[in-house]
């Protein structure tokens, strides 16, 4: 999908109201496909915080897409417990088939017009601080 104009769509976010991706052209974007459980997510958490603490005054904004849950249950207690401060959203199963996801985490970068610049299966920071540094 890199190159191409990111697939829209609009999903609700656990502690907000819903996000459509399009609302936020203008900004880049980072998303993270991930589910409670997995081990790579988790391991990414700490680090996607702070790099949406490092680029937030640059126009970035970070999302966590739970693909795997219909609902928001348990989403609210996991987010507590691993401590995860960007916004999450759930019900992103068909997002994930659109954007090609069958691993976790999977994450997209897409730029301030809407195509996507970075895509990786697992979290390698120094590729993607270099991806986000290009698109600033």
């Amino acid at each position: 999908l890199i190159g191409q104009k990111a697939p829209d769509w609009t999903l609700p976010q656990v502690l907000n109201d819903s996000i459509q991706l399009s609302s936020l052209k203008g900004n880049l974007v980072l998303l993270e496909f991930w589910f409670s459980g997995c081990r790579g997510c988790v391991k990414a958490i700490p680090e996607l915080n702070r790099i949406q603490k490092q680029y937030f005054k640059n126009g970035l904004k970070v999302y966590g897409i739970e693909f795997t849950k219909s609902n928001n249950k348990g989403i609210e207690e996991y987010i507590q417990k691993e401590e995860i401060e960007y916004p999450t959203l759930y019900k992103g199963k068909e997002i994930a088939i659109e954007y090609g996801v069958n691993a976790a985490p999977t994450i997209f970068l897409i730029d301030r017009k809407g195509i996507i610049k970075y895509s990786s299966v697992g979290l390698d920071k120094e590729k993607l601080i270099k991806s986000i540094e290009d698109n600033i």
